[in-house]
């Protein structure tokens, strides 16, 4: 609703009045979460996207029609009420917090299908970033992953997170990813993974949404990964780094979640 809402107005208003206007919905926001809902108080759990330290988490709210009910398995405290970052999310933006001297001073960083939450934790280190995304008409460049208007290795840090479940070619996706990647530069990928499966599971001949649905958990997948998806990336050039949230601080809740798919790992990835 948070989403919409701020969606809703970035369309209604000037771009310089929403610039203005953004700092104090964010700051509102971050009072009523903190210390007006008694739902949230508390110091237990910490988002390492925005900071926000809270008594417990949101539930994920399921929307029909769009997720496989059958596969919605543990909704409870998932979302920070705050930014709403997911688990995947926090790992993330903790491995990130951990590892700052990685990414350099100023580092060229370009964020595929950019969510608000990391960029949030971007803008508070100080770093600049561009968004590309083919059907977002808020990125700043409107771009298939597939075959991209970048040059070869103009980006030291690429984030990719849950975009290769959506295109046609994951494959030419993750070459395309290869190509503008710095010599030195490091990818981040996130994807939806069912450890169940041993290979990755697609079926193009699978194209009605309530299809989709059923087989891979949500209306717009056209796939769900398997327990070789390192391997499917590392096939395409990388050298890949795994980073589990099962490994970081239980403060912030890095379960998987809400559905059986939702990976808690991170995919930190070189050129090989």
């Amino acid at each position: 609703m948070k989403k919409k809402i701020k969606q809703t107005l970035k369309k209604m208003l000037p771009p310089k009045a929403f610039a203005l206007l953004e700092p104090v919905l964010q700051t509102c926001n971050y009072i009523y979460t903190r210390y007006v809902s008694p739902s949230y108080r508390g110091n237990a759990l910490k988002c390492s996207c925005c900071g926000l330290r809270a008594g417990r988490f949101m539930d994920w709210v399921f929307v029909e029609g769009v997720f496989n009910r059958k596969r919605y398995t543990s909704p409870e405290s998932v979302l920070c009420p705050y930014c709403g970052s997911a688990p995947r999310h926090r790992v993330i933006c903790q491995w990130l917090a951990d590892n700052k001297d990685a990414l350099g001073s100023s580092p060229r960083i370009l964020m595929w299908a950019a969510e608000s939450n990391i960029k949030r934790w971007l803008r508070k280190q100080g770093f600049r970033y561009t968004t590309a995304d083919l059907m977002d008409t808020f990125a700043d460049v409107r771009a298939d992953i597939q075959n991209s208007p970048f040059a070869d290795g103009s980006w030291d840090f690429i984030t990719c997170n849950h975009v290769l479940e959506h295109v046609p070619d994951f494959r030419a996706a993750l070459r395309e990813l290869r190509r503008i990647l710095a010599k030195d530069g490091i990818l981040e990928i996130t994807a939806p993974t069912d450890y169940r499966f041993t290979t990755t599971y697609e079926d193009p001949s699978i194209v009605a949404e309530a299809e989709r649905i059923e087989h891979f958990g949500q209306h717009d997948h056209l796939r769900v990964f398997g327990s070789d998806f390192k391997q499917q990336i590392e096939q395409c050039g990388f050298r890949v780094e795994v980073v589990c949230g099962d490994d970081m601080p239980a403060e912030i809740r890095a379960i998987t979640g809400a559905f059986d798919y939702d990976d808690n790992r991170a995919y930190i990835c070189r050129k090989a």
